[in-house]
């Protein structure tokens, strides 16, 4: 999978859309990569999960991840920060590794 050949991930009972309110995470060979920083929609631990093994394409790392402090979550676990609604904070981390 190229980051070209991706607009959009299902999950579950809807899809994440990488051109969510027009904010340009970066681009790639031109083509830009979106995520929505500011989405107050929530975000369940299922949903990250699958998020995280589809990046990852291991459910056992996918699953590592989900219980590591990240410091791009002020130091909570991504499953802690669903807990306390910040999902999609962990979301657009994972989004970020779809254009590499």
């Amino acid at each position: 999978m190229t980051a070209n050949s991706v607009d959009r991930i299902e999950l579950g009972g809807g899809d994440l859309s990488l051109k969510a309110e027009g904010h340009v995470m970066m681009t790639v060979n031109g083509r830009p990569v979106y995520a929505n920083p500011d989405s107050q929609a929530l975000v369940s631990v299922e949903e990250l999960l699958r998020l995280a093994t589809f990046i990852t394409d291991s459910q056992d790392v996918a699953q590592a991840w989900m219980e590591r402090p990240n410091p791009g979550l002020s130091n909570l676990t991504p499953r802690e920060a669903v807990e306390v609604g910040q999902g999609q904070r962990a979301a657009n981390i994972l989004r970020s590794f779809l254009a590499l």
